[in-house]
Protein backbone atom coordinates (compact mmCIF):
# COMPACT_ATOMS: atom_id res chain seq x y z
CA UNK A 1 0.00 0.00 0.00
CA UNK A 2 2.84 2.24 0.73
CA UNK A 3 4.49 1.51 -2.22
CA UNK A 4 1.19 2.47 -4.63
CA UNK A 5 0.93 5.19 -2.30
CA UNK A 6 4.67 6.84 -2.99
CA UNK A 7 4.32 5.78 -6.88
CA UNK A 8 1.11 8.25 -7.40
CA UNK A 9 2.97 10.49 -5.30
CA UNK A 10 6.21 10.77 -7.31
CA UNK A 11 4.01 10.85 -10.83
CA UNK A 12 1.91 13.32 -9.45
CA UNK A 13 4.76 16.07 -8.66
CA UNK A 14 6.43 14.84 -12.08
CA UNK A 15 3.37 16.08 -13.90
CA UNK A 16 3.05 19.31 -12.07
CA UNK A 17 6.90 19.96 -13.04
CA UNK A 18 7.06 19.22 -16.51
CA UNK A 19 3.46 21.28 -16.67
CA UNK A 20 4.94 24.22 -15.19
CA UNK A 21 7.63 24.08 -17.64
CA UNK A 22 5.52 23.80 -20.18
CA UNK A 23 3.31 27.13 -18.95
CA UNK A 24 6.94 28.99 -18.46
CA UNK A 25 7.69 27.92 -22.12
CA UNK A 26 4.11 29.25 -23.26
CA UNK A 27 4.96 33.20 -21.23
CA UNK A 28 8.12 33.27 -23.32
CA UNK A 29 7.05 32.38 -26.59
CA UNK A 30 4.33 34.68 -26.30
CA UNK A 31 6.86 37.33 -25.57
CA UNK A 32 8.91 36.21 -28.18
CA UNK A 33 6.34 36.40 -30.47
CA UNK A 34 5.72 40.34 -29.25
CA UNK A 35 9.51 40.88 -29.61
CA UNK A 36 9.80 39.77 -33.14
CA UNK A 37 6.81 42.00 -34.09
CA UNK A 38 8.55 44.54 -33.39
CA UNK A 39 11.42 44.01 -35.74
CA UNK A 40 9.32 42.69 -38.85
CA UNK A 41 9.45 45.54 -40.67
CA UNK A 42 12.99 46.19 -40.16
CA UNK A 43 14.19 42.90 -40.97
CA UNK A 44 15.16 42.58 -44.73
CA UNK A 45 13.13 39.87 -46.63
CA UNK A 46 16.30 38.42 -47.81
CA UNK A 47 16.89 37.04 -44.42
CA UNK A 48 20.19 37.48 -42.36
CA UNK A 49 22.17 34.60 -43.49
CA UNK A 50 24.35 37.11 -45.37
CA UNK A 51 28.22 37.72 -45.42
CA UNK A 52 28.57 40.29 -42.70
CA UNK A 53 30.23 43.55 -44.23
CA UNK A 54 33.80 44.74 -42.69
CA UNK A 55 32.09 48.14 -42.05
CA UNK A 56 29.96 46.46 -39.72
CA UNK A 57 32.40 44.81 -37.83
CA UNK A 58 34.02 48.75 -37.55
CA UNK A 59 31.44 49.22 -34.98
CA UNK A 60 30.25 46.17 -33.33
CA UNK A 61 32.69 45.69 -31.06
CA UNK A 62 31.97 49.27 -29.37
CA UNK A 63 30.11 49.51 -26.14
CA UNK A 64 27.98 53.20 -25.69
CA UNK A 65 27.10 54.98 -22.55
CA UNK A 66 24.28 56.82 -24.94
CA UNK A 67 22.71 56.81 -28.39
CA UNK A 68 23.95 60.24 -28.95
CA UNK A 69 27.90 59.05 -28.44
CA UNK A 70 26.90 55.81 -30.87
CA UNK A 71 25.66 58.31 -33.64
CA UNK A 72 29.22 60.65 -33.26
CA UNK A 73 30.85 57.85 -33.43
CA UNK A 74 29.13 56.79 -36.54
CA UNK A 75 29.86 59.94 -38.20
CA UNK A 76 33.34 60.41 -36.81
CA UNK A 77 34.18 56.75 -39.65
CA UNK A 78 31.91 57.00 -42.19
CA UNK A 79 31.66 61.01 -42.16
CA UNK A 80 28.20 61.07 -42.64
CA UNK A 81 24.99 60.94 -40.79
CA UNK A 82 23.48 57.57 -39.83
CA UNK A 83 19.47 56.08 -39.53
CA UNK A 84 18.70 56.29 -35.83
CA UNK A 85 16.15 53.87 -35.98
CA UNK A 86 13.97 53.41 -32.16
CA UNK A 87 13.10 53.36 -29.52
CA UNK A 88 12.67 49.53 -29.47
CA UNK A 89 11.40 46.89 -26.89
CA UNK A 90 12.85 43.59 -25.94
CA UNK A 91 10.85 41.32 -23.16
CA UNK A 92 12.28 38.33 -20.94
CA UNK A 93 10.84 36.36 -18.11
CA UNK A 94 12.63 35.76 -15.46
CA UNK A 95 14.63 32.92 -15.29
CA UNK A 96 13.04 29.44 -13.82
CA UNK A 97 14.66 26.44 -12.19
CA UNK A 98 13.84 23.69 -14.74
CA UNK A 99 15.25 19.93 -15.05
CA UNK A 100 16.44 20.34 -18.56
CA UNK A 101 20.38 20.90 -18.86
CA UNK A 102 21.21 24.67 -20.42
CA UNK A 103 19.21 27.54 -20.71
CA UNK A 104 19.16 30.30 -18.10
CA UNK A 105 18.53 29.32 -14.60
CA UNK A 106 19.24 31.01 -11.33
CA UNK A 107 21.88 30.02 -9.54
CA UNK A 108 23.59 30.23 -5.67
CA UNK A 109 25.71 32.40 -4.81
CA UNK A 110 27.27 33.63 -1.47
CA UNK A 111 27.70 37.35 -1.20
CA UNK A 112 28.95 39.98 0.94
CA UNK A 113 26.03 42.57 1.02
CA UNK A 114 26.96 46.48 1.80
CA UNK A 115 23.15 47.96 2.46
CA UNK A 116 22.73 51.85 2.46
CA UNK A 117 19.51 51.05 4.35
CA UNK A 118 18.89 49.06 7.93
CA UNK A 119 17.81 46.47 6.16
CA UNK A 120 18.82 44.26 5.39
CA UNK A 121 22.06 44.99 7.48
CA UNK A 122 25.52 44.74 6.11
CA UNK A 123 26.86 40.80 6.07
CA UNK A 124 27.41 38.05 4.16
CA UNK A 125 24.23 36.20 2.63
CA UNK A 126 23.59 33.07 0.42
CA UNK A 127 22.16 34.70 -2.68
CA UNK A 128 19.93 33.31 -5.57
CA UNK A 129 21.20 35.03 -8.68
CA UNK A 130 18.70 35.67 -11.39
CA UNK A 131 20.15 36.59 -14.80
CA UNK A 132 17.50 38.70 -17.09
CA UNK A 133 20.00 38.53 -20.42
CA UNK A 134 18.20 39.67 -23.87
CA UNK A 135 20.02 38.72 -26.85
CA UNK A 136 18.53 41.23 -29.75
CA UNK A 137 18.82 40.14 -33.03
CA UNK A 138 19.70 43.07 -35.10
CA UNK A 139 18.37 43.88 -39.22
CA UNK A 140 20.72 43.04 -41.64
CA UNK A 141 20.95 46.85 -42.21
CA UNK A 142 21.83 47.17 -38.71
CA UNK A 143 25.49 48.49 -38.30
CA UNK A 144 25.40 48.44 -34.29
CA UNK A 145 23.15 48.92 -31.17
CA UNK A 146 22.49 50.60 -28.40
CA UNK A 147 20.48 49.57 -24.85
CA UNK A 148 19.44 52.66 -23.23
CA UNK A 149 17.45 51.21 -20.65
CA UNK A 150 15.40 48.73 -18.05
CA UNK A 151 12.25 49.14 -17.01
CA UNK A 152 13.48 47.72 -13.30
CA UNK A 153 16.81 47.85 -12.85
CA UNK A 154 19.19 44.71 -11.10
CA UNK A 155 22.53 44.73 -11.02
CA UNK A 156 25.34 44.68 -13.48
CA UNK A 157 27.92 43.62 -10.76
CA UNK A 158 25.70 42.08 -8.59
CA UNK A 159 29.32 40.94 -6.41
CA UNK A 160 29.41 45.03 -5.71
CA UNK A 161 26.03 45.50 -5.73
CA UNK A 162 26.76 47.92 -8.59
CA UNK A 163 22.74 49.11 -10.20
CA UNK A 164 22.53 49.06 -13.81
CA UNK A 165 22.80 46.61 -17.06
CA UNK A 166 25.79 44.91 -18.79
CA UNK A 167 25.55 45.28 -22.67
CA UNK A 168 27.55 44.69 -25.75
CA UNK A 169 27.25 43.16 -29.26
CA UNK A 170 28.30 40.20 -31.57
CA UNK A 171 29.08 39.62 -35.28
CA UNK A 172 28.48 36.11 -35.93
CA UNK A 173 26.39 33.10 -33.76
CA UNK A 174 24.94 34.24 -30.66
CA UNK A 175 26.98 34.38 -27.09
CA UNK A 176 24.91 31.66 -25.83
CA UNK A 177 25.82 29.05 -28.13
CA UNK A 178 23.40 26.06 -28.95
CA UNK A 179 21.59 26.98 -26.44
CA UNK A 180 20.50 30.50 -27.59
CA UNK A 181 19.72 31.05 -31.21
CA UNK A 182 21.14 29.76 -34.43
CA UNK A 183 21.07 32.35 -36.92
CA UNK A 184 23.99 34.43 -37.97
CA UNK A 185 24.40 37.93 -37.63
CA UNK A 186 24.69 41.08 -35.81
CA UNK A 187 23.48 40.41 -31.77
CA UNK A 188 22.72 43.13 -29.13
CA UNK A 189 23.17 41.66 -25.76
CA UNK A 190 21.90 42.86 -22.57
CA UNK A 191 21.30 41.59 -18.73
CA UNK A 192 20.71 42.99 -15.36
CA UNK A 193 20.99 40.34 -12.54
CA UNK A 194 18.01 40.33 -10.26
CA UNK A 195 18.98 39.01 -6.24
CA UNK A 196 17.07 37.01 -3.49
CA UNK A 197 19.09 37.46 -0.17
CA UNK A 198 17.74 33.32 0.88
CA UNK A 199 19.71 33.11 4.39
CA UNK A 200 22.27 34.98 6.19
CA UNK A 201 25.51 33.73 7.84
CA UNK A 202 23.64 31.87 11.20
CA UNK A 203 21.44 30.38 8.72
CA UNK A 204 18.17 32.32 9.14
CA UNK A 205 16.00 32.79 6.07
CA UNK A 206 15.67 36.59 5.24
CA UNK A 207 13.91 35.60 1.33
CA UNK A 208 14.62 39.32 0.48
CA UNK A 209 14.05 40.07 -3.00
CA UNK A 210 16.24 42.98 -4.80
CA UNK A 211 15.30 43.67 -8.65
CA UNK A 212 13.37 40.62 -8.83
CA UNK A 213 10.39 41.12 -11.53
CA UNK A 214 8.33 38.48 -13.44
CA UNK A 215 9.44 39.97 -17.21
CA UNK A 216 11.74 42.67 -17.58
CA UNK A 217 11.91 44.85 -20.55
CA UNK A 218 14.82 46.52 -22.45
CA UNK A 219 14.51 49.50 -24.08
CA UNK A 220 17.00 49.43 -27.29
CA UNK A 221 18.52 51.75 -30.83
CA UNK A 222 20.42 50.80 -33.37
CA UNK A 223 22.06 52.92 -36.59
CA UNK A 224 21.98 51.96 -40.49
CA UNK A 225 23.87 53.72 -43.08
Amino acid sequence: MNKLFFSILFLSLLSCSVNDELRDDQKQNSLDKENSSSLKNTTSDKGVNKKISTDKALLSNKIYTSKEEMVNDYISIYKKEPVLHGPYTWSIRKPTYSTRPGGNQPFTQTISYSSPYSYPPVGIYVAEIYNYKAQILLPNEAVTGYVESVDVSGYSNYTTQTVGINQFTTVGLPADGPFGPITTGLYLHANTYGVILKYNSVGQLINYPIGITDTKTFTYYYVTP
